[in-house]
């Protein structure tokens, strides 16, 4: 469209590999097409994400467009011009570099944009100090880049930020570990001839200069080999991992945009998951405001109850390459400076390792909701935090242990389960000498705690002050369900992946913990009394955001959920799923957008209309203002275009098809939540390195289930589609 007063990149369509990625931008007004880049890797001086290039392509031939198109079997953008010219832009799927091809009657022409040209100094978001963002660089008309001016000399945002944490004597230690000091971005780009453009990409760590990085790239233009037929050849093979396509006879337009709205997420996930980095769930790479092509709401640092949920999905999906690098390795890589911390504020623990709600590109949580220096209260311990929303929520990485855990399950990696034990365990350990106190049974009680960042714990209490659930919660509900879920996972693994001493000391662990919360609440449509989940089991103060805790035993710990029924070991008894289902029904937060995690847990808890209504709103959401591509989601709760909404949406379409029980054998079952009068043709993964495909018309299976490894078949429950 020509819009010439636009603020977005409005007529954008993505491109990756995923680590390069790209919006492809044609800009009417001015008849140029414009490459917006971002590499997954690049991190200026403030720890914040950053656009690595905008280039524009100029031909008088590009007065005679007449349309873009993405086609996302090959990531490959195509613009048309009269007759039969055309330019094709992709990035390779095998080597950093963007490929624009031109087929006009004129040559093309690029120009770079300068983009940040001089220095700036400013406190990120959510920190206390100031950092320095250097200036870019540009060499001649083919080079630009961005090199951190930082030096290990303890005034940069590493150093600041540990000293921030009262982490002064960690600095020495983890000083090598600091992944920003002089780490530099750059590219190249290369006219092969008239009508082909080459754009490499490179990031490298602790950069002596910029001269030593131009010669480095350099040598990586000299090595570039473009193979097109392998592209396109790598795009069939993720394409054919798995697929989900619904249709309908009496809701064709709704189902059609279901299906493609679940292709889409699983292209974008395909674009941004190939380096030790996580999907951005404020705005993935791909924010485009003109006039900050670096802005995001809330900054560089990720959440954790934000990018878990473009991840769940790729179980299922089979992309566990992308689970593994881009979710898994990130959080691995946090362990020096995890480790490291929790030892000096934990000095009484052993082998305990804490994560935060937040991290930053090394793990560190956010100063300024820890409380910057010179605000906090004398004699408060150095562990606590004055971050209301999130100071006492240690459960995420329960969720992310869940995941690894899951994650083995499906592909039976031994090794790269090995690695993650040391933050599996961890965790296990922290929480197993985190609260001291048992009750008149010997449970723990787990006090000070939060329920999420609904029910809130605003004040510093120590584990040994009285307990006081009308200012913080006891037992909450979604760390009694991590601890149980976990510990039940780690008890299913083979003999001498957990040593017996300490699966003993687990399992005497697991003895102490409570039950999840359970008991009696009115219902809202019939006033009767009813038994549900709770969010704690005392939790007497006000609710302060939207999350629904009482439903993290449906998700995400698989605990109380319709595919536990058909556990052949300790079934689900209807009487605790319909306990799921009233604590749903009857939940103070019934939204779903953004994060909110209603679509999946109506899927999981096998309300087949529920969970319909929400996947079908979801997918038929417009594109946030701004954006026409129909993946691109509101801000939400986070920056547009967002990834929370469909990441959401993608998972709970998968938990209507398929769910696993937490027995040996990982029962599945099919169709747990199916309405009748949807068809589906599906391909998707299930544990014990399984693939499941069929075909479900009018909600019931038709032809020949295929189950590979056959003998899986005997595993498999197939439920009856619900009108």
């Amino acid at each position: 469209l020509n819009r010439v007063n636009e603020t977005t990149f409005f007529n954008s369509l993505p491109i990756g590999n995923g680590d390069v990625t790209a919006l492809v931008n044609f800009n009417g007004a001015t008849n140029t097409l414009q490459l917006l880049i971002e590499k997954q890797d690049a991190w200026n001086e403030g720890a914040l994400p950053f656009k690595s290039a905008l280039i524009d392509f100029t031909s008088p031939s590009l007065a005679a467009f007449t349309s873009m198109s993405l086609d996302m079997a090959t990531a490959t953008v195509t613009l048309s011009f009269a007759d039969t010219d055309s330019i094709k832009v992709y990035v390779d799927a095998s080597t950093n570099v963007i490929v624009v091809t031109a087929s006009l009657p004129l040559p093309l022409t690029y120009k770079i944009n300068s983009l940040r040209t001089k220095a700036t100094t400013d406190v990120p978001p959510l920190q206390c100090d100031n950092s320095t963002i250097s200036a870019d660089f540009y060499l001649g008309e083919d080079t630009f880049g961005h090199r951190n001016e930082n030096e290990a000399d303890g005034s940069n945002y590493f150093s600041k930020t540990l000293a921030q944490f009262n982490l002064e004597s960690a600095i020495p230690e983890l000083e090598s570990f600091d992944p920003l000091v002089n780490r530099t971005t750059g590219g190249k780009v290369i006219q092969q001839d008239e009508k082909t453009f080459l754009v490499a990409l490179l990031t490298e760590l602790r950069v002596d200069s910029v001269a030593s990085f131009s010669s480095s790239l350099d040598e990586f233009v000299e090595t570039i080999t473009i193979d097109k037929t392998a592209h396109d050849e790598k795009w069939a093979a993720f394409n054919g991992l798995s697929h989900i396509a619904i249709t309908s006879t009496t809701d064709a337009d709704v189902a059609g945009t279901v299906t493609r709205q679940y292709a889409i997420n699983r292209y974008l996930q395909r674009l941004q998951s190939s380096t030790e980095n996580p999907i951005k769930f404020n705005g993935m790479a791909f924010t485009a405001l003109r006039e900050n092509l670096d802005m995001r709401d809330w900054g560089g640092h990720n959440w954790w109850q934000n990018v878990r949920l473009q991840y769940y999905s790729m179980l299922n999906a089979g992309d566990f390459e992308g689970l593994k690098t881009s979710l898994f390795r990130t959080y691995l890589n946090y362990l020096p400076y995890s480790a490291t911390k929790t030892k000096l504020w934990f000095p009484n623990m052993t082998d305990a390792i804490v994560i935060d709600e937040y991290q930053s590109i090394f793990g560190s949580s956010h100063a300024g909701s820890y409380g910057c220096i010179g605000t906090r209260d004398e004699g408060l311990p150095d562990s606590y935090s004055k971050d209301i929303w999130n100071g006492y929520n240690y459960q995420g990485m329960l969720d992310l242990s869940a995941m690894m855990l899951e994650y083995y399950s499906f592909t039976g990696d031994k090794e790269f389960l090995s690695e993650c034990m040391e933050l599996i365990g961890g965790e296990i350990n922290f929480f197993a000498q985190r609260w001291t106190r048992r009750d008149a049974q010997g449970k723990v009680i787990m006090f000070p705690t939060q329920s999420v960042e609904t029910f809130q714990c605003p004040a510093y209490y120590s584990v040994e002050d009285e307990v006081d659930p009308s200012s913080c919660p006891v037992n909450d509900a979604p760390t009694v369900a991590g601890l149980r879920s976990v510990l039940s996972a780690i008890f299913r693994l083979e003999d001498g992946l957990v040593d017996e001493d300490t699966q003993n000391r687990w399992k005497d662990f697991y003895k102490m913990l409570p039950s999840i919360p359970k008991g009696t609440i009115a219902d809202k449509t019939t006033g009767e009394d009813v038994s549900a989940l709770l969010p704690c089991e005392m939790c007497e103060m006000d609710t302060m955001n939207c999350e629904n805790p009482e439903l993290y035993a449906v998700h995400p710990y698989f605990l109380v959920t319709a595919g536990e029924t058909n556990n052949v070991e300790e079934p689900l008894t209807k009487e605790d799923l319909e306990m799921g289902r009233s604590a749903f029904k009857n939940v103070q937060n019934p939204d779903d957008t953004g994060w909110n995690q209603m679509a999946m847990d109506a899927a999981l808890l096998g309300l087949a209309s529920e969970a319909r209504a929400f996947v079908t709103t979801r997918a038929m959401a417009d594109p946030a203002p701004g954006y026409r591509f129909e993946g691109f989601m509101p801000h939400e709760f986070d920056y547009e275009p967002s990834s929370d909404h469909m990441g959401v949406f993608a998972s709970a379409l998968q938990y209507m098809l398929i769910q696993t029980a937490g027995d040996e054998r990982r029962t599945v079952t099919l169709l747990p939540a199916f309405p009748c009068d949807w068809s589906v043709d599906f391909k998707l993964f299930a544990p014990l390195n399984t693939t499941i495909e069929g075909v479900v018309v009018d909600g019931k299976l038709v032809g020949e289930l295929m189950v590979n490894p056959i003998e899986r078949i005997t595993d498999i429950v197939i439920n009856e589609c619900q009108k």
